[in-house]
């Protein structure tokens, strides 16, 4: 896992309009768990199966992340 610095943080949440209530994002990692704090819902589409299994336990309950594993779709 990487950490995100507050520059980063502060740029990716200025941009973000303050009565979003869902969020569709690809790529998850730690902004994932930076927005899902601001919105009622994210969901997530992650390419890479190995970095899904990493990151699926570390978010909270609000996302939900897609991710596609031999012909099937799989999901937290």
């Amino acid at each position: 896992m990487f950490n995100i610095t507050k520059k980063q943080e502060t740029f990716l949440l200025d941009g973000l309009d303050k009565n979003t209530t869902k969020m569709l994002e690809y790529g998850s990692g730690e902004s994932t768990i930076i927005l899902a704090k601001h919105v009622n819902k994210l969901v997530s589409v992650e390419h890479d199966i190995n970095w899904f299994n990493k990151i699926k336990h570390r978010v909270p309950d609000n996302v939900f992340i897609w991710a596609k594993t031999r012909g099937h779709i799989t999901w937290k």
